[in-house]
């Protein structure tokens, strides 16, 4: 099977002193099943196909390999996930973006696969801001389970390459508090303050409607410095919900990886401030849900409140 530093579909190749060829892992299925094959390597597998479009695609974008294999993979694959992931730290590809709808598409399928919520929020918010990156390796496995999912691997190769880019680099004078020399002028001093005033401000979520069982992403960017210290979640609809992660930027929120109940959030609940990291303007903060209904689609809107500086 061709696995990795695919130039062309079918075309096998070396990785550091691993080699993989055509039927070397029985744990993939003969003749490059689809998913579901069974074999020795532990679930989930994947089918040869697959692997090959979507680390073909990605290869078009970035020139190098990424590691693809979810925790439960084999050990050989493990180790070639480890080498690429060392390979893409060492050489990035440059800061990329996707569009929220097909982030949101690859986050559906890889938690249908069983991804987690945590490590699938983490790579829908780096994959649509630019600023944002995260390990290769959450990266890749997050991918590997869309494409099981049922996710396009054109799509799933797309956020990949987004969640792992560099970052974009902030003007060297963003937050600069004392006076700079402008080049070339003699005596003359550019002053760039940084915010000077601040108020409690609220923040809005798009509504985000997720089918029965279903998880979904509630996303929103605020334009100046801001620290959240309350979210909310209408009462109305709060028993349906279980709240997943809470992120700012890539930054997970929660102390561990257990969902919190909705009713936590609600406008009626006591003592529910609480200290969130402070967001920079533009950054995406994500508020992912997961409808507890296993029999309707549910609508929910988060809100949150906090103070900005500007």
């Amino acid at each position: 099977m061709a696995w990795t530093n695919i130039k062309r579909p079918g075309q096998h190749a070396h990785v550091g002193a691993l080699q993989l060829r055509p039927g070397a892992m029985s744990g993939i299925g003969a003749g490059g099943a689809g998913r579901g094959g069974s074999g020795s390597l532990g679930a989930p597998s994947y089918g040869t196909s697959q692997y090959a479009r979507l680390m073909s695609q990605h290869r078009a974008h970035v020139g190098a390999a990424i590691p693809l294999a979810p925790a439960g993979a084999g050990q050989q694959i493990r180790m070639l996930a480890s080498h690429q992931a060392q390979a893409i730290l060492a050489n990035p590809p440059p800061a990329a973006a996707v569009s929220p709808i097909v982030a949101q598409n690859v986050a559906n399928a890889a938690s249908a696969a069983g991804a987690s919520p945590s490590a699938v929020g983490q790579v829908v918010a780096a994959a649509t801001n630019p600023s944002l990156a995260i390990d290769p390796t959450t990266a890749a496995t997050v991918a590997a389970a869309a494409v099981q999912g049922g996710a396009d691997p054109g799509d799933a190769a797309a956020v990949l390459t987004a969640a792992t880019s560099t970052p974009s680099s902030p003007s060297p004078l963003a937050g600069a508090g004392n006076a700079m020399p402008l080049a070339g002028t003699q005596g003359a001093t550019l002053n760039q303050s940084g915010p000077t005033q601040g108020r409690r401000q609220n923040l809005g979520f798009p509504t985000t409607s997720t089918l029965a069982s279903a998880s979904g992403n509630a996303q929103s960017a605020p334009q100046t410095w801001f620290r959240p210290d309350r979210l909310f979640i209408a009462s109305a609809v709060g028993g349906f919900y279980n709240v997943s992660a809470v992120l700012v930027g890539n930054k997970e929120q929660f102390i561990n990886s257990n969902p919190c109940p909705s009713a936590m959030f609600s406008e009626l609940a006591v003592n529910a401030d609480v200290e969130y990291d402070t967001c920079e303007p533009a950054v995406t903060i994500s508020v992912l849900v997961s409808n507890s209904d296993t029999t309707a689609t549910h609508t929910v809107t988060p809100g949150m409140t906090g103070r900005s500086a500007y």
